[in-house]
């Protein structure tokens, strides 16, 4: 039988980084979140981070992407580094 030593089993996948956007908004009666329909779940906008692209760049970007809308710059309430997720950027929108 042959030992790994130093190399990953098979089965560990790449650590991949990735970015998204938790899209809020406040209504008369209470708050609305925007959530995308992912295959059989519901999900927030994100994606992968492309190399040599800022977290934030590619959290605004995911949104355009996979909604249409366009934040604005400088319109984020609040930045999180989630060390297993990625990025989540807060928008009030």
């Amino acid at each position: 039988m042959r030992r790994l030593g130093h190399q990953a089993p098979f089965f560990m996948a790449e650590r991949i980084l990735s970015a998204g956007v938790v899209v809020v908004r406040r209504a008369e009666d209470g708050w609305r979140v925007l959530l995308l329909r992912v295959y059989n779940y519901w999900d927030c906008p994100k994606g992968v981070v492309e190399p040599g692209e800022d977290p934030l760049a590619a959290a605004r970007r995911e949104v355009h992407e996979e909604t249409g809308y366009r934040i604005p710059e400088n319109e984020f309430e609040q930045v999180v580094d989630i060390p297993q997720w990625g990025w989540l950027y807060r928008y009030n929108g």
